[in-house]
């Protein structure tokens, strides 16, 4: 693999982790909210 694909790959994985961690997040806190309604 040559540097250049791998920081690509590095770069791809950081943007998927990101947005899987703020949608994770995201659910965490409506589910919070919804718990403590009820």
């Amino acid at each position: 693999m040559s540097p250049k694909v791998v920081s690509c790959a590095i770069k791809v994985a950081l943007v998927v982790g990101t947005m899987l961690a703020s949608i994770n997040h995201g659910r965490t806190v409506r589910y919070g909210e919804f718990s403590r309604h009820t």
